[in-house]
């Protein structure tokens, strides 16, 4: 089965993280972005209906049910998920269990080519720290 869980960019919730890409993409003022966001979220409702999302099975609502070593690892400048689904994930997670790596200056899902030597060495870290690999 699986030993391990290791996520770049993770997001927590597919609806929550659907209305923080309306709402980045309508850079409005406050006032104006109101209408929009309540049409997006009607729209993301309905596609989130249309694939079968449930929010019980979101990964915010699951992450906390495993019993296996997390590393999860996001950037500051993630463009498309923002820092606070790492930081929500973090929160439910057996602490003893979980690590959180954050950086700076990297992209969506552009850690390994920013930080190649450091993501090789927490790797090789995270994994031998839980028996999961001998060097």
């Amino acid at each position: 089965g699986v030993q391990a869980v290791v996520a770049e960019a993770a997001f927590a919730c597919a609806h929550d993280l659907c209305m923080d890409i309306v709402n980045a993409y309508f850079n409005l003022p406050r006032v104006l972005k109101v209408p929009y966001l309540f049409v997006g979220e009607i729209a993301v409702k309905i596609f989130m209906r249309n694939i079968g999302y449930k929010k019980h099975r979101s990964p915010e609502n699951i992450i906390g049910r495993l019993r296996i070593p997390i590393l999860l690892m996001h950037s500051h400048d993630d463009d498309l998920v923002p820092l606070h689904h790492a930081q929500r994930l973090h929160s439910r997670t057996d602490a003893q269990r979980t690590d959180l790596w954050l950086v700076d200056t990297a992209k969506h899902v552009e850690i390994a080519h920013v930080f190649p030597t450091e993501i090789e060495r927490r790797l090789i870290s995270f994994l031998c720290r839980y028996a999961l690999f001998n060097v």
